[in-house]
């Protein structure tokens, strides 16, 4: 199947509702015929290894492959004079496996298919809006949810604010990293009882929800890590291609988590 083929395929899928500005071509070629596909959530050096190891002729990745956020405070010329840089850039070239970031179109479409997997793989009963809320069918308290969490997605790290004997029935989802202002306004939303996030400023946020703890302010916030947080919303976009896409063969590659 030819990689645009295949783009198309996931876009028909989850058609975006909101310039893309996100998805594109990394590396490589879009007119090459393949059957072999790696998912993942960030292409890092050891997840291109095991990509070329198990036969992988082109990768889809939800993050960017080089550090976007470098190249900007760095300025381009400083950060394409980077070794890092230029070490990964080589590896790519190496390998030679063509390379798709698939972002917005996971996200800002009919249902937020990154939230949609995180949810799938949670496997607690509930009502998804498809965009940022979950109601669950069973209040629990944080310190329940927080185990559930920890083994369902098979997370080391969790970090928790706020108090954990809260019960919790009103979920917001703010996968990834959707800043302070967002997550502020989510902790602040009519009914909602706990926002889990990936990555948020500690000095910013998690004081203000330290403060409503200590005040007798009911707020609770979970930090699963940006690679927590999303990563099973890749897993389930990898069940995507293997269930629609006819002799296409999608495996999921592991980066796990940053910290370790």
């Amino acid at each position: 199947m030819v990689i645009q083929d295949i783009i198309d395929s996931l876009n028909k899928w989850s058609p975006i509702n909101r310039e893309n500005g996100s998805d594109f071509m990394v590396y490589g070629d879009a007119n090459r015929n393949v059957s072999k596909i790696a998912v993942c959530m960030i292409a890092t050096p050891d997840v291109l290894r095991k990509a070329e190891k198990l036969g992988a002729e082109f990768i889809i990745t939800h993050e960017p492959t080089f550090h976007e956020s470098v190249k900007r405070y760095k300025g381009e010329e400083n950060y394409f004079n980077d070794k890092v840089y230029l070490a990964k850039k080589q590896l790519v070239e190496e390998l030679d496996i063509p390379i798709y970031r698939f972002h917005d179109y996971s996200h800002f479409t009919d249902i937020d298919k990154i939230n949609a997997g995180f949810i799938k793989k949670l496997a607690i009963s509930g009502t998804f809006d498809g965009e940022k809320t979950f109601v669950l069918d069973n209040p629990m308290t944080v310190d329940e949810l927080e185990s559930e969490i920890k083994n369902k997605l098979n997370l080391r790290h969790i970090r928790l604010v706020g108090q954990r004997n809260k019960k919790v029935k009103n979920i917001s989802l703010c996968a990834g990293a959707w800043g302070d202002t967002n997550v502020y306004k989510e902790l602040n939303r009519d009914g909602i009882d706990l926002v889990i996030c990936g990555e948020i400023t500690e000095y910013s946020i998690c004081e203000y929800v330290r403060d409503s703890a200590q005040l007798g302010i009911d707020k609770a916030l979970f930090i699963l890590g940006h690679m927590g947080s999303e990563r099973a919303g890749m897993e389930y976009v990898c069940e995507y291609i293997n269930d629609a896409m006819g002799d296409i063969k999608a495996v999921y590659i592991e980066c796990d988590e940053v910290y370790n």
